[in-house]
């Protein structure tokens, strides 16, 4: 379904940022070589008026979630981001209870259960949330929303904390996401969300991870507009490492001071006129030459060499379809949830680590970049050579 006006404001004056006219679901992992492939335009806009930015359709949620290949405790990096974000609500907030959505598999819940909080979590994935229901977790396969408001309230009833990491921008109806969470907060309850940050998507490139799910992407002053639109107010903010620089944001509903780090966030992305449209028409320009530049390098030495990928993520069906790279051989990743199955599109088979050891192909595009030293660190015997796409190419 295609928009007509923003998602957060409603304005009708948005404006094309980048576009892939033919592209398939990035997280649709095939189970056959065989299985046909949506394909839908992506079409990334700006809001001139909120200045949030958005793909201009809406994918049916069912179809992006029911069933997800992504389990975040198979990444080592990202179980030890939610540990310390867990230790970090824990000791700021002090909570009773904490509710997570887009939980996964529980990888915040459980460090926060062990901290003696009660925790609840909602996921769009029925397979992923059976994983966290596994682990004794008290978590509910159901969509967050207004909607749903009297079955989440007789379930958990007033919470002190409700966070989302990465989940809030999956959500087609982001002033419904605010009202039901502020709905559900306990008096003196808080809103922690991470979103990615659209500074980090500028500065580095990121046109691989805007993908059909990704259904907002978030400023500093995009998220506090949308915030006060319902009732809150932004009370700090920072910047942090996941998924290549994300934003972390603390709200709270009614009138409350903003802090000095969130101020000055709000400053440099005044001074670097990053919520301009002028700013996102260049991120356009500067997102086909990159796709374009690596397309070209790839195919001369895919001429007379070997090349896989590693990292079966959003961002590798990304660029194995806009970039036309269907002449790499395969596609590495460590998640049992993606093993044995193919890259949408292209038809790629994703193997383990342990096939691209005895392998050894002569290069490896490292899709996922964003663990690029992470992986490297990881195979100190291959003899090959890693491409790195983003921020810039480079072979090493």
């Amino acid at each position: 379904m295609m928009i007509d006006c923003c998602r957060a404001c409603k304005s009708q004056d948005l404006h094309e940022i980048f576009s892939l006219p033919d592209i398939p679901l990035a997280g649709d992992f095939k189970l056959n070589e065989e299985d046909y492939d949506i394909r839908i335009p992506l079409l990334l806009l700006f809001c001139s008026n909120c200045k949030v930015i958005q793909i201009d359709q809406s994918v049916d949620l069912d179809r992006l979630f029911n069933t997800y290949a992504f389990s975040s405790s198979t990444i080592p990096s990202l179980v030890k981001h939610f540990d310390s974000y867990a230790e970090w609500i824990f000791r700021s907030f002090k909570p009773t209870s904490v509710l997570e959505v887009g939980c996964n598999d529980g990888i915040l819940l459980e460090p926060l259960k062990k901290k003696g909080v009660n925790v609840f979590g909602v996921d769009m994935s029925s397979n992923i949330g059976d994983i966290a229901r596994s682990k004794g977790l008290d978590v509910k396969t159901i969509k967050f929303g207004f909607n749903e408001i009297e079955i989440l309230s007789k379930w958990i009833g007033q919470i002190d904390v409700v966070t989302a990491s990465n989940a809030f921008p999956h959500n087609d109806d982001p002033n419904g996401f605010l009202q039901t969470a502020k709905a559900l907060l306990s008096e003196n309850g808080v809103l922690i969300l991470e979103v990615m940050y659209a500074g980090s998507l500028k500065n580095d490139l990121q046109w691989d991870t805007v993908y059909h799910e990704h259904l907002h992407i978030h400023s500093l002053e995009s998220l506090r507009n949308l915030l006060e639109i319902n009732g809150f107010s932004l009370i700090t903010a920072e910047i942090v490492d996941m998924h290549a620089g994300s934003l972390r944001v603390v709200a709270m509903p009614g009138n409350h001071p903003i802090n000095s780090s969130a101020s000055q966030i709000l400053k440099n992305e005044e001074d670097s006129k990053l919520n301009t449209l002028e700013s996102w028409l260049k991120f356009e320009i500067d997102s086909y030459e990159s796709i374009s530049l690596c397309a070209k390098k790839l195919f001369e030495i895919s001429k007379n060499a070997t090349i896989w990928a590693y990292g079966a993520s959003g961002r590798a069906s990304m660029w194995l379809n806009a970039a036309n790279l269907n002449f790499i051989e395969k596609v590495v990743d460590a998640s049992p949830l993606r093993a044995g199955r193919y890259i949408p599109g292209v038809s790629i088979p994703i193997v383990s680590p342990v096939e691209f050891n005895l392998s050894q192909p002569d290069y490896a595009l490292i899709t996922a970049w964003n663990y690029a030293d992470i992986i490297i660190d990881q195979h100190p015997d291959f003899t090959g050579k890693w491409v790195i796409p983003l921020p810039k190419f480079k072979i090493i």
